[in-house]
């Protein structure tokens, strides 16, 4: 017995076979994923504009307009790729899916529960832990990498505790975190050396709600100390007026990169590349 090889068909029992609609459907879907990769870095590559987004109603046109290369080229383009009847008149090819919860509230991403909720429900909640002492302390070397201990102090934090002290809410388990400290400090330099990249890196403190629920307290921004008495770590906590809001939006955006980069590392390198050789 051997394995069947290219061009044969592979063996599929005939209850677990799509139907004609099912992969016509199926397929539209994987050309769909493919373009949005496509289009995007076409549109980078043929434009010299700057194609950062300038405003929230930029985002919202991913679900509304699609990706659109609004050079001429666009129809040409489509026209030429081999797309399949089903969706070879669909100007909506290009178009991204509405996230569930955007189609109910286009804010709900800007509030801390939700931040929470995807942090725990995210493809890597594992990099969540209970935090065991405070405050957190880093590993790395601190002849390298300056003081060892986290800038989050109990004044930080106290006022989100519901009336417990720190010490309190580690007795009841109240408190975690999740810690990208360690993994990007040593890296940080060569990533903001890069034209249009700038990143820290982040400790996020979560409080367990009497709900049940994460929310987040305080995070620290981290980069590698420049020199002996450089300032090199930044505690942010929950907005109190409309210029911290922002601040605070942006702290958490630099936990979502970290979060998002780290995942790549767990699942990709160390999940798919280390167990391919045996599959």
């Amino acid at each position: 017995e051997r394995r069947v090889e290219k061009p044969l068909p592979t063996y599929v029992p005939r209850d677990e076979q799509f139907e004609e609609s099912k992969q016509d459907t199926f397929s539209a879907m994987r050309l769909k994923g493919v373009l949005h990769n496509l289009i995007p870095s076409l549109k980078a590559s043929i434009s010299a504009n700057n194609h950062e987004f300038k405003g929230f109603s930029e985002i919202d046109n991913l679900y509304s307009e699609g990706v659109l290369l609004k050079i001429g080229l666009q129809e040409e383009l489509l026209k030429k790729l081999p797309l399949p009847k089903v969706v070879s008149n669909n100007r909506g090819i290009i178009k991204y899916d509405t996230p569930k919860i955007l189609s109910k509230d286009r804010f709900a991403w800007l509030r801390d529960d939700e931040f929470g909720r995807q942090a725990i429900a995210g493809i890597n909640p594992v990099s969540i832990e209970r935090l065991k002492a405070f405050p957190p302390v880093s590993n790395l070397d601190p002849k390298i990498y300056g003081h060892q201990e986290s800038a989050i102090k109990e004044e930080h934090i106290v006022g989100y505790l519901n009336g417990m002290t720190v010490q309190q809410a580690l007795e009841k388990n109240k408190l975690f975190i999740l810690d990208h400290h360690d993994a990007y400090l040593p890296f940080l330099d060569r990533i903001n050396a890069l034209d249009g990249r700038k990143a820290y890196a982040t400790r996020t403190i979560f409080f367990l709600t009497p709900l049940g629920t994460l929310k987040p307290i305080a995070i620290e921004l981290s980069l590698p100390p420049s020199g002996p008495s450089s300032r090199s770590k930044r505690v942010v906590t929950p907005a109190v007026d409309a210029t911290t809001n922002w601040t605070w939006q942006l702290a958490k955006a630099h936990v979502c990169s970290n979060d998002a980069g780290c995942t790549t590392c767990y699942h990709w390198l160390r999940t798919m590349r280390a167990w391919n050789h045996y599959t």
